[in-house]
């Protein structure tokens, strides 16, 4: 017996003598040489390759919008690892099966749940995805095993563990895209991870030999100190970027937000994409500066100018449906005077209350004079102030004629009740459509707001709604990066319970659905708001604002009984006026206003938003995300496959005739020919020649000279005759390979990979 040292291990040739044909064997058995560190050195690299599974899992984008039993799938991660862990250092019998029975006993005792949380994660894979929910264990115990395996391939039997950092690197970058800022466990796994396969991968002496060469004693000592040194350094400067960084982390996260900004706003000019106007968006909001719309009216205004482009009469699944009042116009037509309805005219009606003020005022209201100029294509409809009526079309936008909401409520407070009954009598009308049109609720699915209002009673419309916005104000507080909703979550709950952050959106949704709740009709509306502070005087004398993308704004429409729909904002950044001029008395527009002020100022006074979160990037960013994770698997699994091929290839070269013969011969009988051959029989190499015709004779006969040199004689042929062999076996390969059927192509080519 003959002892080699190789790279890692003990190389033993034991010589055996055959008695028949005095051919002399050589039988090598590669036995590693363990340090004495060996445990200590596994352990680490155990550790590395657990922390990039479970950094995977802690990230994973999707956790956002699924919801899992977090400890079944981690242990599941754990226990799979460690088997392919084991399995490289010795092949059993006993952790083959655990490997192949783990996969196929979770499929087992959960094939009944597995297609609902197909459907689920389709659901929140999808753009317009409701949010039902689901639990999502069984799945995510499968995608963790899928993830060791892959895991396992890249780090130990290819090497390339860098392939992570096609993840690791886009999750922390867009991660306050989709409302998962990276906390520091994250990092650290991460950076864990990184640190470990940085150094075991540059440890590799070869990849034959990927697992052994981690023995290797010299590599181990300087790799291990290394290890300690490296995450020593990374944790002390973590520490210190934390404390300097963490002031000004938004300006930070305002790289990602810029690039999202910038394809929102390009998709948008390109395609002329229309946003989903009704949508109450679940992530995060931010506004790109663009001008949208001018304002130009006749004198500065006292209050902010309200104006409405999409009514939302239904919520339903984190949507508002259109509001459409035809049924009230239908009805006004077919009952007549029988049904105290009168034939009612839908323009004269929607603007019955300017009507009101322009007979009533007798010429001492005056109303002013608003255009409105579209400055972006990407919006749609007109923008309509309240209290209005509709002139004309100018060559640059259109115009209306206006009273403010103070001329309103002075009419009806100085005029005599008997003048104003054909106003009201006809407004009673509308009222009692109003209330069977827009008091509908879903209590089932909104059980703790339901629960809110019924233990505290509120009577009467102007106490309604100094409670609700009050309410709202102290529950939550503004701001434009609240993070993301989770899908199974009810907008307003989640908004008000679990988060206590939001913008406009989510304040006047859950405004206009405790107003139901109190039995007050009300209407989501979105828009633009403009601020007295937005106009600038002109040279002509007329006042003009610049609205840009982040003055969009949603409201709340309440009906107030004998008067018609009337503003109330409840979100704190609208504005310390808002309150002021529409809601109904002193009490609650004091109470809000002061409210207001304090919500203002912790966070900031020049915070707006952009209703252009109606086009749900959320989900765009979303889908783009698991997109590109698809397009990095495939990359992963395309990689691998070329990677062992290639691999594959480099060692039949170098195989010694007799088993590049074996070879030849599986690869010629695929194909058919040479049946009932061996090789060894006295009149093979002309059969050879015969058959495949790319061989001549004489290359037939050399080949077999060669291979019986090799397998019977004392030595081993030359390197150049090695070669030549190798020649005349790709040329059998080449002959062969174009006649087989097509999946014993793929066969030979990517499985076997023999040519």
């Amino acid at each position: 017996m003959q002892k080699i040292w190789k790279g890692g291990g003990v190389l033993i040739h034991f010589h055996k003598k055959q008695k028949n044909s005095g051919m002399q064997l050589y039988i090598g058995n590669f036995q590693t040489r363990k340090p004495s560190r060996e445990g200590i050195w596994s352990a680490a690299i155990f550790i590395c390759y657990v922390s990039s599974l479970f950094g995977i899992l802690y990230t994973f984008p999707l956790n956002l919008y699924i919801s899992y039993e977090k400890w079944p799938v981690y242990l599941t991660a754990v226990l799979y690892a460690a088997l392919l862990f084991l399995r490289l250092k010795k092949k059993h019998t006993v952790n083959t099966i655990l490997l192949a029975g783990i996969p196929v006993l979770i499929l087992l005792l959960y094939w009944r749940e597995l297609p609902d949380q197909w459907a689920v994660l389709s659901d929140s894979l999808s753009l317009s995805g409701s949010g039902s929910g689901g639990d999502l264990t069984a799945g995510m115990m499968l995608f963790a095993v899928g993830c060791a395996i892959l895991l396992q391939v890249l780090i130990f039997k290819v090497g390339a563990g860098w392939v992570l950092y096609f993840y690791s690197i886009p999750v922390i970058l867009l991660g306050p895209l989709i409302g998962r800022n990276p906390d520091f466990i994250g990092i650290c796994l991460f950076a864990l991870y990184h640190i470990g396969t940085s150094l075991s991968g540059n440890m590799m002496s070869g990849r034959k030999q990927t697992y052994p060469a981690f023995y290797k004693k010299s590599h181990m000592n300087v790799a291990g100190r290394g290890m300690y040194f490296l995450a020593a350094v990374f944790f002390v400067f973590l520490g210190i970027s934390v404390l300097l960084t963490s002031r000004h982390m938004e300006q930070l996260f305002e790289i990602p937000v810029a690039i999202e900004q910038r394809i929102r706003q390009t998709t948008m000019e390109i395609f002329h994409t229309e946003p989903d106007k009704g949508r109450v968006s679940r992530g995060n909001n931010y506004p790109s500066g663009q001008q949208q719309l001018e304002i130009i009216v006749d004198e500065k205004p006292q209050d902010p100018i309200y104006l409405r482009n999409y009514i939302g009469g239904t919520y339903e699944s984190s949507r508002w449906e259109e509001a459409d009042d035809s049924e009230f116009y239908d009805r006004s037509i077919r009952g007549g005077s029988r049904d105290r309805w009168e034939y009612i005219g839908r323009y004269a009606f929607e603007n019955r209350q300017f009507s009101l003020l322009q007979y009533m005022g007798d010429g001492d209201l005056m109303p002013f004079r608003i255009e409105i100029r579209h400055l972006s294509n990407g919006l749609s409809g007109y923008y309509t102030p309240y209290l209005s009526r509709y002139l004309n079309m100018t060559e640059e936008g259109y115009v209306f004629s206006a009273y403010t909401q103070e001329q309103f409520e002075s009419i009806f407070e100085n005029t005599p009740q008997e003048e104003l009954q054909w106003y009201e009598n006809r407004e009673s009308l509308y009222g009692q459509f109003v209330r069977e049109q827009y008091l509908d609720v879903d209590r089932e699915s909104l059980p703790r707001l339901t629960s809110l209002c019924a233990e505290n009673p509120q009577q009467g419309i102007d106490h309604i709604t100094s409670y609700i916005v009050n309410t709202l104000h102290s529950m939550a507080s503004y701001t434009l990066n609240p993070g993301v909703i989770p899908l199974g979550e009810e907008i307003p709950e989640y908004f008000l319970f679990e988060s206590h952050r939001g913008y406009c959106q989510h304040f006047a949704t859950t405004a206009a659905l405790m107003f139901r709740l109190y039995g007050v009709p009300s209407r989501y509306v979105t828009g633009y708001m403009a601020q007295p502070d937005d106009f600038e005087q002109q040279s002509d004398g007329t006042w003009r604002a610049v609205l840009e993308d982040g003055d969009a704004h949603a409201w709340t429409e309440v009906y107030a009984d004998g008067q018609g729909w009337k503003v109330v904002d409840a979100t704190p950044s609208a504005g310390d006026e808002s309150q002021t001029s529409q809601a109904s008395t002193e009490e609650s527009s004091t109470q809000a206003e002061n409210t207001a002020q304090e919500d203002v100022q912790e966070e900031t006074d020049t915070a707006q938003e952009s209703e252009h979160a109606g086009i749900d990037w959320l989900g765009i960013i979303r889908r783009v995300l698991w997109v590109l994770m698809i397009l990095l698997a495939v990359g992963a699994a395309v990689f691998l496959i070329h990677f062992r091929r290639k691999r594959k290839l480099e060692e039949i070269r170098k195989l010694p005739a007799d088993e590049l013969f074996v070879r030849m011969m599986e690869l010629i009988g695929m194909g058919g020919y040479l049946r009932g051959k061996n090789g060894m029989e006295e009149d093979f190499a002309q059969c050879l020649s015969k058959e495949i015709e790319r061989i001549t004779p004489e290359e037939a006969r050399r080949l077999m000279n060669l291979v019986y040199r090799e397998s019977f004689g004392k030595g081993h042929i030359s390197e150049k005759e090695q070669e030549e062999a190798y020649h005349i076996y790709e040329k059998a390969g080449n002959f062969v390979y174009p006649n087989l059927k097509r999946w014993r192509k793929w066969y030979v080519r990517y499985w076997k990979c023999y040519l």
